[in-house]
């Protein structure tokens, strides 16, 4: 009886396993889209093109852990990023099934590829655009309503596109009906963007010029970083900010959820917010799985944080 149990319950934890990964199904890492395929042996083959370059790594299951891998990368391997001996891990939840690839440390998440049917490209215009989609102020004191794909300064209206390099989506916007621009590159900053000129050159690379002005978050009934509720953020993204920004990144999260504050100096930054309504109960606090995922990468982009930010004051 009790070997019939086992049986059981070890069939269910490979079913379980194999329900979340299968053959074919296509992974979005933030900027390219890996297609999986499963051999035999419960090992997955993870492949992507990128500039006509072919990547791939292989996901081998860890004995006794649904859902859970390590990264292998075969003699014949072609490039990636995707260190030897990684930790994966496949979860489902609130509609969507990612995979969250641990730093070396295990404190927090290098990276986590989404499940979708959508092309990359398409995926990284829409990312970009919901970290730009907000109300802002501009420094000539004019409105500035950024849309998902309208925008209108002052009494202007008019719409704007995400340029892309190689199917990468850029922080530099074509502007359609708005006089005096045609690009505006939108540097972040903590309080919302910087923006500059220029133009792209015959190789399609974006030359900046000169600032012109700035933009700055003026919705009171949202935080700065509100596109942390909506869309899983990533290395790329996350590696633009300080590590001071960071943390207020992280905690704005917790913010949203009413979360009592300790440190004194975020109780005064959250506090300084309309929106901020603190609780009474921080263990009853639940973050969307969207919010938990961006938790873990701000966590392990905190952790290493050695990129050259580009954030501006």
């Amino acid at each position: 009886m009790k070997k019939a149990l086992f049986l059981l319950m070890l069939i269910g934890s490979i079913s379980a396993q194999a329900q979340l990964m299968r053959n074919n199904t296509q992974w979005y890492d933030g900027s390219l889209n890996y297609t999986a395929t499963v051999n035999a042996n419960g090992s997955i083959k993870m492949e992507a093109m990128a500039e006509g370059e072919e990547l791939q790594f292989t996901m081998n299951p860890i004995s006794d852990l649904p859902n859970q891998y390590l990264v292998h990368k075969d003699a014949d391997y072609k490039w990636t990023s995707m260190p030897e001996g990684a930790l994966l891990k496949v979860q489902q939840q609130d509609g969507l099934t990612a995979i969250s690839q641990y730093c070396t440390d295990r404190n927090g998440v290098e990276n986590v590829f989404l499940k979708t049917t959508d092309d990359s490209q398409t995926l990284n215009i829409e990312k970009q655009k919901a970290l730009l989609i907000g109300t802002y102020t501009r420094n000539d004191g004019k409105r500035v309503l950024i849309g998902s794909s309208s925008i209108s300064v002052g009494s202007e209206e008019g719409t704007y596109e995400v340029m892309t390099f190689n199917g990468l989506a850029l922080n530099v916007i074509k502007l359609n009906g708005i006089s005096g621009a045609k690009y505006w590159q939108m540097v972040p900053t903590l309080k919302g963007f910087n923006l500059y000129n220029g133009d792209f050159d015959e190789y399609g690379i974006f030359a900046k010029d000169r600032r012109i002005g700035s933009l700055i978050e003026s919705d009171p009934g949202v935080g700065r970083f509100y596109a942390t509720e909506q869309v899983v953020l990533n290395g790329n993204i996350l590696g633009s900010f300080r590590k001071e920004t960071l943390r207020l990144m992280r905690n704005e999260i917790m913010a949203r959820h009413g979360y009592v504050f300790q440190a004194q100096d975020l109780k005064d930054y959250f506090g300084r917010e309309p929106w901020y309504k603190p609780g009474t109960d921080n263990s009853a606090i639940k973050l969307s799985f969207i919010e938990q995922l961006n938790v873990d990468l701000i966590v392990g982009e905190e952790n290493r944080n050695e990129r050259n930010a580009i954030e501006e004051d």
